[in-house]
């Protein structure tokens, strides 16, 4: 298959943007012929992206703009009949809407990957129900919609998107290095937090809950315009040594491999790829029940999911797993058994491009 990818923004790396180009890398090793389209400057080293076609797109931006929205998909429009790509697959809500614009106006077959409905549950009431109704029609462009989550897919029913197009695939990520297991995590246990350092994240929840474990050390993986805040808390709180701030980091697997337990506390998820990460090299998880989350974890068999904003639960689940080694241990196991049944990258691959081959009209 050739295959255009479109994606909002590739100037900032989150869930999306590694599930897009991780899949072009995997089905451009299958003999397919991967396009990406996007918005920004891409934030991936080269190597990354070698060998995928790209295609910058200046106009596509992530903000609701009329004249620019407009010739974004005039460019599409340009860049599909220049490509002639089999389908077009588009991914986060902006590039979805103008993407599947775009492949209706000049016929050719659309999947469209659901990576969390932010924009539908969040902002006010009015924004809310503006982009319901948008999207409630535009879905009937697309010849399939990829959810990655239960709960995305469970949204796009009350929506009124056709369940005969829904296909839930949840992300994978690919194996881990060998993990050190516990027996190589000596010292102080470590709790580990990975996310963008803005909302909906709340990282603060648990340096507050380093004040009640002075035996306990936290790694934060991630920037964002609220790390200054954060540590500033974490100076305020006195933790300063016992807190790491550690930014991007391209690699975290040497930082998983060092700690204890995987804390994301959250006000709204899509499906997060860093708890399916800490699973892979055996951590315990903890994350709050938002959006798809709890579903890459058991309840008391792999982790523990947390009300929203129940901090009280929080504190009380992650210092049961802080004092009871050999419980962390068991979760950890069945997390790695979880990983490797449901959310390893090689599966996701296998099942999107199956998908995609539905879709296309003579199949």
């Amino acid at each position: 298959m050739k295959i255009l990818q479109i994606i909002t923004r590739l100037d900032s790396i989150g869930g999306a943007q590694r599930h897009v180009v991780e899949l072009c890398r995997a089905a451009q090793a299958e003999g397919h012929e991967l396009h990406l389209a996007y918005g920004g400057e891409p934030a991936l080293a080269e190597q990354e992206l070698e060998g995928i076609i790209l295609h910058p797109v200046t106009s596509l931006v992530r903000p609701i703009a009329p004249w620019k929205d407009a010739l974004c998909l005039w460019e599409l429009r340009k860049l599909i009949g220049r490509v002639q790509p089999d389908l077009v697959a588009t991914h986060s809500t902006k590039a979805g809407l103008l993407g599947r614009l775009a492949a209706w106006a000049t016929g050719t077959p659309d999947v469209h990957t659901v990576h969390g409905w932010s924009v539908s549950l969040s902002g006010s009431r009015v924004k809310r129900f503006v982009f319901s109704q948008i999207e409630g029609k535009v879905h009937r462009l697309a010849n399939g919609i990829i959810c990655v989550s239960a709960y995305d897919k469970q949204h796009a029913e009350q929506m009124g998107l056709a369940a005969s197009k829904l296909r839930l695939i949840y992300n994978g990520r690919p194996d881990a290095p060998l993990s050190v297991g516990e027996a190589g995590r000596e010292g102080h246990p470590r709790i580990v937090f990975v996310g963008r350092m803005a909302w909906p994240k709340q990282p603060e929840s648990l340096l507050r809950f380093l004040t009640t474990e002075p035996g306990v050390c936290l790694d934060m993986i991630g920037d964002g315009p609220r790390e200054a805040m954060t540590r500033q808390l974490a100076e305020d709180l006195d933790l300063g040594d016992r807190v790491t701030f550690h930014g991007h980091v391209a690699n975290i697997y040497p930082i998983l491999n060092r700690a204890a337990i995987f804390a994301l506390v959250s006000d709204w998820e899509g499906f997060p790829m860093s708890t399916l990460e800490a699973m892979s090299v055996g951590l315990p998880t903890v994350v709050s029940a938002v959006g798809g989350a709890p579903e890459a974890l058991v309840h008391g068999l792999t982790g523990y999911a947390i009300a929203r904003g129940d901090e009280d639960s929080l504190h009380r689940h992650l210092r049961e797993l802080v004092h009871d080694p050999e419980k962390r241990a068991a979760f950890g196991a069945e997390a790695r058994r979880l990983f490797d049944t449901k959310f390893r990258l090689d599966r996701m691959v296998a099942d999107t491009l199956a998908f995609y081959e539905e879709a296309l009209p003579d199949r």
